[in-house]
């Protein structure tokens, strides 16, 4: 039996959706798209196997940071497709539907209608994707050469979808998290911009226009975005998170733990949560205790990312090298797929350092395996390691 090319995905944590009578209602498109059941975060994040996830129905009584992962999780691995998400809830409270539309849900069904209005979705979703010059299917691709870390189908899929980039809102968001995966952190500023402008009301856009700010060193403007989108939606954690993040980096920690509190008392408590308690405890110099609290991190995006770089530099530069490699090999478990060349080659300069060839030889060619190809600084490092070693022999 063949497995259907795409996975839609009914996330139902307490298991209180009634299926009976699903099977049949979905039975159309069943040889096409594959319909899978999701009760906790861990299934969640091992959804993505044989089968390309496009679309997800939430089961949700009440906006939570469960319900906040659901969605992070889809915008990231997946995309930002308002007719490819869906709430299942009856009545729900204006906070929300405004936290379900800072991250691009836009349709919400009952209880009672919830199978149908999942079949029209991803009757809608099949007939988008049987066009592969579709913008949808373009960035659902641009997505999933994200998801592997592959430069090079990144760089391919991001160009072809510039165009498309210049009309649409959603291909200017996919394009722009194309371009923050390798580092561009300009080019994916402006084409998040390039987002908003097009749709105003595009939430996920101007989120992520502040974030980039942050990214890309502009904590006071990223503040002044942030804060503005606060006036409009004051119950959305991840951006109170962002803010704690923003005045860390300008240095003022008491506004950051302000922040952290606010969001706290809304109930943070998934990776990005854990993620801000971590960079406060690196600006407050307690390295130790933020190094233990690494371990209990899945994931880490850039922003930690560049933190935990630039700490195992510090180390190295300082001659403490055991110290530099054990931040390293931590980072490397949680960072991204397609971050995690660059804590594989600053541990090859650490290892250069200390005058360990071998193992620094190890990690360069581990950071060309994730890379996907060489690349100048990779090749220059490699040569003064040869020279070094011909010097010693």
């Amino acid at each position: 039996m063949n497995v259907p090319e795409f996975k839609y995905l009914l996330v139902d944590f307490d298991k209180s959706i009634e299926m009976d009578g699903f099977t049949d209602h979905f039975q159309p498109v069943s040889d096409r798209i594959q319909i899978d059941r999701i009760c906790s975060l861990e299934e969640l994040s091992e959804s993505k196997t044989s089968s390309v996830v496009v679309g997800m129905a939430v089961v949700m009584r009440q906006f939570s940071s469960e319900i906040s992962e659901v969605l992070s999780w889809f915008q990231r691995n997946v995309g930002c497709f308002p007719d490819y998400q869906i709430m299942i809830c009856d009545d729900p409270d204006p906070s929300a539907m405004m936290n379900s539309f800072e991250f691009g849900v836009e349709q919400f069904t009952g209880t009672e209608e919830w199978m149908e209005a999942v079949v029209q979705m991803a009757e809608k979703i099949l007939k988008d994707l049987s066009d592969k010059n579709s913008t949808a299917y373009k960035c659902i691709m641009l997505n999933q050469a994200v998801q592997s870390a592959n430069r090079n189908a990144i760089t391919e899929r991001e160009k072809g979808l510039s165009e498309d980039a210049g009309y649409d809102p959603i291909a200017a968001f996919s394009r722009g998290k194309a371009l923050e995966s390798i580092g561009n952190f300009e080019e994916a500023l402006k084409s998040y911009e390039g987002a908003e402008a097009m749709n105003s009301f595009f939430r996920p856009a101007q989120n992520s226009i502040g974030e980039s700010l942050l990214l890309s060193g502009q904590p006071d403007k990223a503040i002044e975005v942030l804060s503005r989108m606060e006036g409009a939606n004051s119950s959305h954690a991840d951006r109170k998170l962002l803010l704690a993040n923003a005045f860390m980096e300008k240095g003022d920690l008491p506004k950051a733990r302000e922040y952290l509190e606010e969001a706290k008392s809304l109930n943070a408590d998934g990776s990005r949560a854990l993620e801000s308690r971590i960079l406060l405890l690196l600006a407050e110099k307690k390295i130790p205790d933020a190094v233990r609290m690494i371990d209990s991190l899945k994931e880490a995006g850039p922003h930690l990312a560049s933190k935990l770089n630039a700490l195992g530099v510090r180390f190295s530069q300082a001659g403490k090298f055991k110290n530099a490699l054990t931040i390293y090999n931590k980072a490397h478990k949680i960072v991204r797929k397609e971050l995690r060349y660059k804590v594989s080659l600053n541990a090859a300069l650490a290892c250069h350092r200390a005058r360990n060839f071998t193992v620094a030889m190890k990690f360069l060619s581990r950071c060309e395996q994730e890379y996907g190809s060489s690349f100048p600084k990779l090749d220059k490092i490699k040569r003064a390691i040869i020279a070094e070693k011909n010097k010693e022999a």
